[in-house]
């Protein structure tokens, strides 16, 4: 009997229900809890493809809109790659099961999908390898199953193929009437599903093997078929693979083998590819001529229509080589392949580089993955990288996460302030580089602890170098115990001397103190402020009992530690079993834990509760945070010393975010960390994740685990804030996003559209593409290379803006130094302008912008003679040029004489230069005076006199005393600028001032011949004309003529400024005023000096 009248009866009793209470005051407070993801479990969709995470995809194949649809086999998802290069999910969450159909797509679990194919309406079908389905997505985003019950078996042949049995589907292919052909692998047949959902088999038998070709195909036997692909007749091919064959199944049902003996080798390559060796094909694929490939090993493979086998890419070498000729890729085990439809490109999934490959014209690259199935994501948010088994966190004084991302050779960074993540420390290859580098370029091994000290230095349990590494706040790494090798070598040394063993985490102390958990050491380890190392507790590995000496008590491979405000020692002593406890005067205890392996249940005392291999522990106030791993639990020891579960089931797996705390399935927790308002963030080891605890939070006034929270479109991951995943947005996920923008953006659909459901855009009139990215301009697309005449960007429809130098509604105008090219004034009137800045110059004419007169006679008054007659003419004449013209009858050119209705024909581009006289008489005539040679003249009687000298190359001549005579072609000579017979030429004057005047020619020129002045055109000289080189030429002015910024004269501005006055106020007046205007500067400006060079 009870003695309640006993004071300490009543004690007792208060004491039991304070615990009891405050233990279902915790209960409660969990049930109230949920758990999210904050970083891991991506797979870096919404990205790059190239940069995303591919875990072992199977298979790939286009849509008709250009998407690539990949098998991502490992990730048990369905990826689509769209134009631009961004990849998103369409079906799966990541995780392998069934959870059925009618359902969307992305919530969907798949098991190892292997197989992808897409048909004319856009409808994705695959193989749902470990489901033992054959599933569709349709247009609307529903998964739906088309063939298997997801027994393997067989069954159903002749029936509806959702009711038929298939084991091991694998290899898919469409034929021409969009009926679907499949591997059945482990039912050794090819079978064939018609569109009224028929089934039927089409090659293969009950048995497994070969029993010969020439048959009916449902006759033969085939051993684990994985590949089937048809051509354009709908032939049907099979990679029957353990029978080491190339197999084809002709029309009328016979089957044959087209490659392989049977014999699994390599051998063959330029002959006969029914004599040659293959080994294990896994996919094929026939082009639109009808030759076939096919994966051999590392290989591709193809027979050319003539029968012949060639290597087509890869070695025999298993690796990755890219961006290269396919002679000299290298590939690892690609199985499925198929070409894009109308044309040559091939699709390989290279499946153990974890890539989608393309070969084109001859030349391969990737076209999705980066080459790892566990790792993607930087400066990206971190719920959509991806980790590999992180073992270690911890939190720096701004609250960033520091994760030790164990199995990706990493060490990340989430920030705080914008939730992305990135690599501070690892390359991803695992070993050791060195130190005194820069940590992102260190090489790590399996890092799996990590801590901070008071000024912000990092370190790093370096488990797999046995090292424990410290990250300067500069970012360069150092080793501060360890030599690489794992052992024991003593304590009192220098701790960069000594050997540890798989230390498994690092802890920094309130004093700076660094403390190593040197697991298989069995120890725990201190580096000592003078930087040698000691062991504070342990080994001996087993358990010898509690308040033992720290150096006489033996540890069984701990793993981590952590200290209260105390600075007493918490040990998770995990072959124990235990949680102990190293008061600062080294007395040692256990907190929890029987040493028992096992679970026994939560309200008891953490004493008696069993644990399984505890890894991680926290420390939160005076309760304590146990990560018991393999009880795939978090527990909590509560101040009065009982134990509770906070999350987990104890049944190993992963449950959706949102879920109730307590109900939530982890996966070998590793550790436990605290943050500072109270939520705890799990280290989800075996489902590569950090998972955070938090109390139930609202969005909209939805809880979070209500499946219609966020418009049942995303996930309540703070309170009012929703996760929108890549295909919604909004406060609470109430818009579609089209590649990635918000649908009530103005920038969405390039600002040319709306975006009426995730990623499908509705273009406005005139506008193209799936992102409305495309417009037309006058007939022509926009990402066409001839829009806009080939010299702008098609900005909107019909808007052309031009590149620099090109101008015109299409941008066919160029312009030459910013003159259109079809304004009178362009290449300073002498020429035209070809394309930009590249004049092409009158003759006469010279320089950039045909402004430099070649040396030539100035003739006066018309301003070109083309193809005309100019007869009986004895005055001046001005022409830019004389082409194909007869000049008659005693016409004077400079001094030069041409008389007796001479004729002078196809004159084109000769050059007639410093002659004094030159007289062709006797009704002479000089044909094909071209580019300054005379030849096939018809001279006879005729005479050139006077001292004359000739510019020019092959001039036939003859040469008689002082005097040349051209008779009948009978001499030839090629000597440039030669001279025949000359005079006295330093007697020249040009307007009575002898040539070496400096006064000559104004100054500004050079007398080169008697009154014939050569202008200087230059910008030190500046730029003259006139026959004696005092004038400016056209579009210069100032002092020296060297401006090209020239205002008009006085007369002109007064024009000008009557102009404009006049239109605000007379209208109609001030308009004939600007006309009046423009015509006088049309004439003054075309008022043209121009040459023709002198014979």
């Amino acid at each position: 009997m009870y003695n309640t009248q006993n004071p300490f009866y009543w004690l007792s009793v208060f004491l039991l229900l304070s615990s009891a209470l405050a233990t279902i005051q915790a209960q409660n407070t969990t049930s109230l809890r949920r758990i999210t993801t904050i970083a891991g479990g991506g797979v870096c969709d919404g990205g790059l493809a190239i940069k995303a995470s591919l875990a072992n995809p199977a298979s790939s194949a286009l849509g008709p809109d250009g998407s690539l649809f990949i098998a991502d086999s490992n990730n048990h998802r369905i990826r689509q790659v769209f134009p631009n290069g961004t990849i998103t999910t369409i079906a799966g969450t990541g995780f392998s099961g069934y959870n059925g159909d009618g359902i969307e797509a992305i919530r969907a679990q798949l098991k190892n999908p292997v197989s992808v194919v897409v048909n004319s309406m856009g409808e994705v079908l695959f193989s749902d390898n470990g489901n033992n389905r054959i599933r569709k997505i349709l247009t609307n985003g529903t998964i739906i199953t088309i063939v298997g019950t997801g027994v393997d078996s067989f069954s159903g042949d002749n029936g509806l193929a959702r009711n038929a049995a298939i084991n091991y589907p694998y290899g898919l292919t469409l034929n021409s009437k969009e009926e679907l052909l499949f591997t059945d692998v482990n039912n050794n047949r090819i079978r064939q599903v018609f569109n009224n959902g028929t089934i039927i088999t089409v090659a293969g038998s009950n048995s497994q093997g070969y029993n010969g070709d020439n048959m009916k195909a449902t006759s033969a036997t085939l051993f684990l078929s994985f590949g089937v692909a048809v051509d354009t007749k709908d032939n049907i091919y099979i990679a029957d693979t353990n029978n080491n064959r190339i197999r084809k199944v002709l029309l009328n049902g016979t089957i044959v083998t087209i490659a392989g003996t049977g014999t699994g080798d390599y051998y063959g390559d330029g002959g006969l590819a029914t004599l040659a060796k293959i080994n294990s094909p896994y996919g094929v694929a026939v082009s639109s001529l009808g030759e076939v490939y096919f994966s051999d090993s590392n290989r591709i493979r193809k027979v050319s229509t003539n029968g012949t086998i060639t290597t087509f890419a890869g070695t025999s070498l298993y690796g990755f080589t890219d961006n290269t000729t396919v002679n000299l890729a290298t590939l690892a085990s690609p199985e499925l392949m198929n070409f894009a439809k109308n044309t040559s490109d091939l699709y390989i999934a290279d499946k153990g580089n974890h890539r989608i490959r393309k070969i084109s014209n001859g030349f391969i690259t990737t076209i999705a993955g980066q080459g790892s199935p566990s790792y993607c994501g930087e400066n990206v948010d971190s719920r959509l990288s991806a980790l590999s088994k992180p073992k270690g966190a911890a939190l720096d004084s701004l609250g960033n996460i520091y994760i030790a991302d164990t199995s990706n050779h990493r060490v990340r960074k989430i920030s705080y302030l914008d939730g992305t993540i990135t690599t501070i420390a690892g390359t991803g290859s695992f070993g050791y580089n060195g130190d005194g580098i820069l940590a992102t370029s260190a090489q790590v091994n399996k890092p799996t602890g990590i801590a901070f000290d008071s000024i912000g230095n990092i370190y790093i349990a370096d488990s797999g170098n046995n090292r424990i590494r410290k990250i300067l706040t500069n970012g360069t790494i150092l080793t501060i115990a360890g030599v690489g090798l794992g052992g024991y070598n003593g304590d009192g040394i220098p701790a960069t001397n000594a050997k540890l063993n798989s230390p498994v985490s690092v802890t920094v102390d309130s004093n700076d103190l660094v403390y190593i958990t040197d697991t298989y050491n069995h120890r725990i380890r201190l580096i000592l402020p003078s930087g040698n190392i000691s062991t504070v507790i342990g080994g001996s590995v087993g358990f010898n009992g509690d308040y033992l000496l720290p150096n006489n008590t033996k540890l069984n491979y701990p793993q981590s530690i952590a200290f209260d405000s105390s600075n007493n020692m918490y040990i998770a002593d995990t072959y124990n079993n235990r949680i102990r406890k190293m008061f600062t005067n080294g007395t040692i205890i256990t907190v929890a834990g029987t040493g028992t392996l096992g679970y026994n249940g939560d309200g008891i005392e953490a004493t008696n509760a069993q644990l399984k291999y505890p890894q991680g522990i926290a420390i939160d106030g005076d309760e304590l945070l146990i990560a018991d791993s393999y009880n795939n639990r978090i527990r909590r020891v509560l101040s009065n010393g009982n134990i509770t579960t906070i999350t987990g089931t104890g049944d190993l797996g992963y449950s959706e975010d949102g879920t109730t705390a307590s109900a939530s399935k982890i996966n070998n927790p590793s550790g436990v960390i605290l943050r500072r308002n109270g939520e705890i963030i799990v280290i989800d080891s075996d489902n590569s994740r950090l998972r955070v605890i938090s109390t139930l939070r609202t969005c909209n006034g939805t809880f979070a685990n209500n499946p219609n929270v966020c418009n049942g479109l995303g996930v309540c991951f703070a309170p009012d804030v929703c996760d929108c995943g890549d295909l919604y947005g909004g406060q609470f996920c109430e818009f579609s996003k089209c590649f990635g923008i918000i649908s009530n953006s103005s920038k969405v659909c390039s600002s040319r559209g709306v975006c009426n459901s995730p990623n499908t855009c509705i273009c406005n009139p005139g506008f193209y593409g799936n992102n409305c990215e495309l417009s037309t301009c006058f007939g022509i697309v926009s990402n066409e290379s001839s829009v806009c005449s080939g010299n702008g960007n098609c900005t909107a429809t019909d808007s052309c803006q031009c590149f620099n130098g090109w101008f015109g509604f299409d941008c066919s105008i160029p312009s030459c130094f910013n003159i259109f090219a079809n304004d009178s004034s362009v290449c300073s009137g002498n020429g035209n302008c070809s394309t930009v800045n590249k004049c092409d110059c009158q003759f006469g004419w010279k320089g950039l912008d045909c402004s430099i007169i070649v040396n030539t006679t100035t003739l006066e008054m018309n301003n070109s003679n083309t193809n005309n007659s100019i007869p009986n003419n004895n005055g001046t004449l001005s022409n830019d040029a004389i082409s194909n013209s007869t000049l008659n009858s005693n016409s004077t050119v400079t001094n030069n004489t041409i008389t007796n209705n001479t004729t002078v024909n196809n004159s084109n581009n000769t050059t007639m230069n410093t002659n004094e006289t030159v007289s062709l008489n006797n009704n002479s005539t000089v044909n094909n005076i071209t580019n300054n040679n005379i030849t096939n003249t018809n001279s006879s009687n005729n005479t050139i006199v006077n001292n004359n000298t000739l510019i020019g190359n092959n001039v036939n001549t003859t040469t008689t005393s002082n005097n040349n005579t051209l008779v009948n072609n009978t001499t030839q000579s090629t000597t440039q600028n030669s001279t025949k017979t000359p005079g006295n030429s330093d007697s020249w004057t040009c307007f009575e001032i002898p040539k070496t005047n400096s006064a000559v020619c104004g100054g500004h020129g050079l007398c080169i011949s008697q009154n014939i002045c050569q202008c200087k055109a230059n910008s030190a000289d500046g730029y003259w004309t006139g026959s004696n080189c005092d004038q400016c030429q056209a579009n210069y002015c100032g002092d020296g003529c060297k401006s090209n910024i020239c205002s008009q004269s006085n007369d002109n501005s007064m024009y000008a400024l009557f102009a404009l006055i006049s239109i605000p106020i007379v209208g109609g007046m001030g308009l004939v005023a600007c006309i009046a205007f423009g015509l006088r500067l049309w004439f003054l400006t075309h008022r043209k000096k121009v040459t023709v060079s002198s014979v």
